[in-house]
């Protein structure tokens, strides 16, 4: 992996490279640093394998742990869309989780089971949302709907967010994708003041 890319990236990895010292706390919290026996900052420097790259989980712990903010996530991130642009990872093969796709595996889920919240939508305006996530939203939705109960009742929100965050895309490394579906969002947001 180089040092070259999107500059997000590349200051993400200089950081990681100028502040990382070594410390382990992050290894402690992730089963993949752990097993490397390689910290962030000689991971940046030799390269960060496509496996490495596709075994991270991007679950933030290594980020949420470290005294230096460094996030060693980050740097898993760039390989994945380095690997996306390069051609080295057929992401292609994954289109059915594409998130921005009409038909994709959760909303096909969804579908096939009858799980549906357009009850739930705000008629009008709405200053908090209940933002469930697909999964939650795909494969429980009956808490889903007992979560958002509670939360209306408790005056501490007034609609659902159906819409994905996008996040998927971000951990396919489908940069541009991505940053098309951030505006699209931006977008509905128009009424949630």
């Amino acid at each position: 992996m180089s040092l070259q890319g999107p500059p997000m990236d590349n200051a993400k990895l200089v950081n990681i490279t100028d502040n990382c010292t070594e410390c382990g706390l992050c290894a402690d919290s992730c089963r993949l640093l752990t097993e490397s026996e390689e910290s962030p900052a000689a991971m940046v420097k030799r390269g960060v394998t496509l496996s490495e790259a596709l075994s991270c989980s991007f679950c933030g712990a290594c980020e949420a742990v470290c005294p230096q903010g460094v996030s060693p996530m980050a740097m898993f991130a760039a390989k994945r869309r380095e690997a996306v642009d390069s051609g080295e990872f057929a992401v292609e093969e994954f289109r059915y989780l594409y998130p921005d796709r009409e038909n994709n595996v959760m909303s096909m889920y969804r579908k096939q089971c009858g799980i549906d919240y357009r009850d739930l939508e705000a008629s009008g305006e709405a200053t908090t949302c209940f933002f469930p996530g697909c999964t939650l939203m795909t494969y429980s939705p009956g808490l889903t709907r007992e979560v958002f109960k509670r939360l209306k009742d408790g005056g501490v929100c007034q609609a659902i967010w159906t819409d994905c965050c996008g996040k998927l895309l971000e951990q396919l490394g489908l940069q541009q994708r991505l940053e098309n579906a951030q505006e699209r969002l931006k977008k509905l947001c128009v009424n949630i003041r």
